[in-house]
């Protein structure tokens, strides 16, 4: 886990954004209105399997997930290289998660 804002931190995770082989997403509810850089579990997987049929296979996944209220999380995103590809993760699996109720 690297925290942003730790200086050896942030070279670690400037060098992993940068590396060809593999592919950064970021945890991100929904379709991203603001570009096409969405996609999902199933559009990953299927990435990955025509990668390893053209020889050009991606060695992993670098996955990035924000905290924060919703508008500090989309600055955060927003900053992010233009390569990082925003993840929904679905209804399915966000269906999954609650939370518990306050009493």
């Amino acid at each position: 886990m690297l925290m942003k804002g730790l200086g050896d931190h942030d070279e670690i995770m400037n060098e992993l954004l940068s590396r060809d082989d593999l592919t950064p997403v970021v945890l991100w509810p929904g379709k991203s209105q603001e570009n096409n850089s969405t996609t999902t579990v199933p559009e990953l997987q299927r990435s990955f399997f025509e990668s390893k049929q053209r020889k050009d296979q991606k060695d992993g996944v670098v996955l990035i997930s924000v905290d924060g209220t919703w508008n500090t999380a989309r600055k955060m995103v927003n900053r992010l290289p233009s390569n990082v590809l925003r993840l929904d993760l679905g209804d399915e699996v966000a269906a999954n998660f609650s939370m518990p109720e306050m009493n």
